[in-house]
């Protein structure tokens, strides 16, 4: 569970041990439930004389995943893990890990989840180490958040402003009709009055009609040359093959 102003938190129960601990600033959910496998995994260390073997469930497949490829890119917390597990099987303790699916009732699940959440409240929570990973998706994720910030402050008036607004607006589109609703919305469509404007065309008015109405993408509504067209798209297309 990831508080975005105090980190992380890991959360860990089962029916030996609960257990919730906050990580602290600049931590991300996946550092959360690393730290809650290694605490469970050192948990059981501490009471072997309890249990022969044990399966350690987490709605993390990235975090299962690190430790199972410990030897790609291995990070302490993983490595710790590791060790402790190697620990284990010399007394011959069988550790196993399963995922499961998160918010689906599962009442371990749920309780640990809950844990999780009191650990990021913690007050005070001390500085660690944050791991290579998530300081580049940290970063990633603040360099979104200020472009965005930036688009916003940038569309306030002007044409293009709803691509900010609704970017999936283009992205779920054909690439035929993404570029042509790109380029209205902008303003940047090729039509007579943004050619007039860049000093590629000498009059900003529709070289197809006779109306001497300007050229741009509300005219192409209107020009009695588009009218076999009944969509501004098809239109744009039409006007833009009868312009050269």
């Amino acid at each position: 569970m990831q508080n975005p102003d105090d980190g992380a938190g890991a959360g860990i129960s089962c029916d030996l041990f609960s257990f919730y601990k906050g990580l602290g600033p600049c931590t991300t959910n996946f550092d959360g439930e690393v730290e809650a496998i290694k605490i469970a995994v050192q948990q059981l260390l501490y009471r072997t004389n309890l249990f022969s073997r044990a399966v350690i469930l987490s709605d993390s497949k990235a975090a299962i995943q690190s430790i199972a490829n410990m030897g790609d890119s291995p990070t302490k917390e993983t490595y710790d893990i590791y060790q402790m597990i190697k620990q284990l099987k010399s007394l011959n303790k069988q550790i196993a890990f399963q995922w499961i699916p998160a918010h689906c009732g599962i009442h371990g699940n749920e309780v640990a989840d809950s844990l999780a959440k009191k650990g990021t409240e913690i007050i005070a929570t001390p500085m660690r180490n944050v791991p290579f990973h998530s300081a580049k998706r940290l970063i990633k994720i603040q360099s979104c958040h200020k472009h965005k910030a930036f688009l916003k402050r940038e569309s306030l008036g002007k044409k293009w402003k709803d691509i900010v607004d609704k970017p999936e607006i283009i992205p779920q589109t054909p690439r035929k009709a993404a570029v042509a609703t790109f380029r209205l919305m902008t303003g940047h469509d090729c039509l007579a009055q943004h050619l007039n404007r860049i000093g590629c065309r000498e009059s900003p008015t529709c070289p197809l009609c006779t109306q001497q109405a300007v050229m741009n993408a509300d005219h192409l509504q209107t020009c009695p040359e588009l009218t076999d067209q009944d969509n501004i798209i098809a239109k744009y297309w039409d006007a833009r093959r009868k312009m050269t």
